[in-house]
């Protein structure tokens, strides 16, 4: 006799797309199951800023707050923290391009071992590179995290619009002998091991 509500996980959808869902019932006894097409739904609003936009193939988008499939195909489907992105540089992906201020949050930060390219300055809307502004964008490691991990035996890594900000350690480790570039670059409240 009790009214159950279901709250779907928020994703966007195009117009006239079809939503299926799947709802579970589970008693001592059974388990009932419900699924199919949400009959009689109708999605209204607007889409968000980001929807339908990024750079394309070859980079590796990561934007604080992301809600989407976190795999940084693009701007909806970013990765949500600096780490994810770099696990994810291999290589066919060489270019990460961070959009306002995102948290590290990895306890082990994995080394980007490939050389890549970061970049900075983004808003979370931009469909082609030229659109990037003078901005920089900021790596937070939230006094807990290092922010960046490089270890490219060969080659060259650059960075390009990016502050570091509130790293626990130093902000950035090299392990490797390849080469590391910084430019527009800003250090900032970074621990006592990146004086």
């Amino acid at each position: 006799g009790d009214a159950l509500e279901a709250v779907p996980a928020r994703y966007y959808l195009e117009s006239g797309r079809t939503l299926y869902w799947r709802v579970e019932v589970r008693t001592a006894k059974k388990t009932v199951a419900f699924d199919g097409p949400a009959e009689g739904v109708t999605v209204t609003g607007e889409q968000p800023p980001y929807w339908g936009k990024g750079l394309g193939d070859g980079y590796i988008h990561v934007r604080a707050g992301a809600v989407g499939a976190a795999d940084g195909r693009n701007w909806l489907d970013a990765f949500p923290t600096f780490a994810e992105a770099c696990a994810a540089v291999d290589e066919t992906h060489t270019n990460i391009v961070v959009a306002g201020t995102v948290p590290v949050r990895a306890s082990v930060l994995p080394a980007v071992a490939v050389p890549v390219s970061i970049w900075g300055g983004f808003g979370g809307e931009e469909t082609d590179f030229s659109e990037r502004t003078a901005e920089m964008s900021t790596v937070d490691g939230e006094e807990t995290y290092s922010c960046l991990n490089i270890a490219n035996g060969s080659g060259c890594t650059r960075v390009d619009g990016i502050c570091f900000t509130r790293s626990l350690l130093g902000a950035v480790t090299k392990s490797a002998p390849g080469d590391l570039v910084f430019s527009h670059c800003r250090f900032f409240a970074c621990g006592s091991l990146n004086q």
